[in-house]
């Protein structure tokens, strides 16, 4: 509840984001290259769509440079009104694992209440499970879970402290 004159507690959210359907057709591409199939490209603009009703918009948008996962993110983006040119690549995101991706998250600057991370699993599902008081299932692919922390800045979110805003994957019709 929101009292005039009184500022709202501080707050930051993330929302972690698993890229959509990624094609595995042609067997010469590496994975780091590897696109959004069919069923990926339906998902993407489901994932802007869902965090565009929520009224969750970040302050910063970070993914991994892999293909697919861009091209989520990149399409997410234009769904949210977001520019494109603000979407910031982070090899730590692809390469590492989620106390690397928590790094990346303690890391951003302090001005931004919201921030989006489009990734990859196991990292996005272990980094779930370790933020959130509740059991989750794993992140499904072109999955999005927001977390709320009690915190004035990024580098004091911590484990099982945040509190799940939604959990969400593209419903059947999307994939």
């Amino acid at each position: 509840m929101n009292i005039p004159g009184i500022p709202p507690p501080p707050m930051k959210i993330v929302c972690l984001v698993r890229h959509a359907k990624a094609s595995r057709e042609d067997p010469s591409l590496n994975d780091f290259d590897r696109p959004l199939n069919a069923r990926g490209k339906k998902q993407a603009p489901w994932l802007g769509r869902r965090l565009k009703g929520s009224n969750v918009q970040p302050g910063v948008i970070i993914s991994s440079p892999a293909k697919r996962a861009i091209a989520t993110a990149k399409t997410l983006a234009r769904g949210i009104q977001y520019p494109l040119e603000k979407i910031i690549t982070e090899p730590a995101v692809y390469e590492s694992g989620a106390p690397a991706i928590l790094g990346v998250i303690k890391d951003i600057a302090r001005d931004h209440d919201v921030a989006v991370v489009v990734g990859h699993n196991p990292a996005l599902s272990d980094l779930m499970k370790y933020f959130s008081r509740h059991e989750l299932d794993e992140l499904p692919t072109g999955g999005i879970v927001c977390l709320q922390f009690g915190v004035d800045s990024w580098k004091k979110i911590a484990r099982g402290k945040g509190e799940v805003l939604f959990y969400d994957a593209p419903p059947r019709e999307e994939e």
